[in-house]
């Protein structure tokens, strides 16, 4: 079992990290401190289940059933835990070798097929929120597995929705999670960055983001593009399922694995108020850290 002193030197690192963030030197503490935890949370789950023997009711003098129910319930949920430990494990290694970024290789592929289903109750959530004139062109950054297109494309079916990414891996599973669409020519995807979008100024009506912004090397300058390529009173809302000050356990891992640049509401409001933006609003959904920002040209 891990000690008191480890456990109480992984929470000191987990609120400077989200305070200040972490030197080279602390990234290395932490990762080990908590590979260390999970590997005793494990072995005290293993030892657990080792303990616990269902008996037979002939080997002993009285059987209690209402006993042996709740052994066999501990053991499942013990076997459960495991059973989600790993499965959760497993994500982190498809998501950290797929690499989100850029997501590459097969790996790549499997992270943006789990995203397309991941990430769904996020993105309803957040277009619920979406209160705006008929949109007649939309652009989503960041396409990646493409079922953002496919969501607004059956919001919006009047609309043409441009996709763009800096994957190939990504471009190519957009294009066929929305092959009819791209046919009828009512999707159109391309291979690019937000911080050089190739479209002209003033082409779009609505401009969304899915899990993308914080992998932008630079924030503001990508926020002038997405400027630039709205017209006079367009919409641009970004969506993450976390942000600074409120992630969940897996994010506030992939932060320091993946150097996620995560930002705060107010931060994030100060950028956009920056660039020009305005009718700056920012939604969040405390019970799931999840938040979205929305705003006007």
């Amino acid at each position: 079992m891990i000690d008191k002193e480890k456990i109480q030197r992984i929470n000191e690192l987990s609120k400077k990290s989200k305070a200040e963030g972490l030197t080279d030197e602390e990234k290395r503490e932490q990762k080990a401190l908590r590979d260390e935890y999970i590997r005793s949370v494990r072995e005290n789950l293993r030892s657990q289940l080792d303990t616990i023997k269902v008996v037979d009711p002939n080997e002993i003098g009285t059987f209690n059933p209402q006993a042996q129910e709740k052994l066999e319930d501990q053991s499942q949920k013990l076997k459960d835990e495991i059973k989600s430990q790993n499965a959760n494990d497993e994500r982190l290694a498809v998501t950290l070798r797929g690499n989100p970024a850029n997501p590459i290789g097969e790996d790549g592929l499997k992270m943006l097929e789990r995203m397309n289903e991941s990430h769904k109750p996020l993105v309803d959530w957040a277009l619920d929120g979406l209160v705006i004139k008929v949109p007649k062109t939309i652009l989503d950054i960041g396409c990646g597995g493409g079922a953002t297109i496919a969501n607004l494309n059956r919001r919006f079916p009047l609309a043409t929705i441009y996709g763009i990414d800096i994957s190939p891996v990504a471009i190519e599973k957009s294009i066929e999670e929305n092959k009819e669409l791209v046919l009828e020519d009512k999707v159109r995807i391309t291979e690019g960055s937000v911080l050089d979008l190739p479209y002209g100024s003033g082409f779009f009506d609505l401009v969304v983001s899915v899990e993308s912004y914080f992998f932008w090397e630079d924030f503001k300058k990508a926020l002038e593009q997405i400027y630039r390529v709205l017209n006079r009173g367009g919409t641009v809302m970004l969506i993450a399922e976390a942000y600074k000050g409120k992630m969940n356990p897996i994010t506030e891992y992939l932060q320091d694995e993946l150097n996620l640049r995560l930002l705060s509401p107010d931060e994030l409001r100060a950028f956009f108020t920056e660039v020009g933006f305005k009718d700056i609003f920012v939604q969040t959904k405390e019970d799931q850290s999840w938040m979205y920002i929305k705003a006007q040209k």
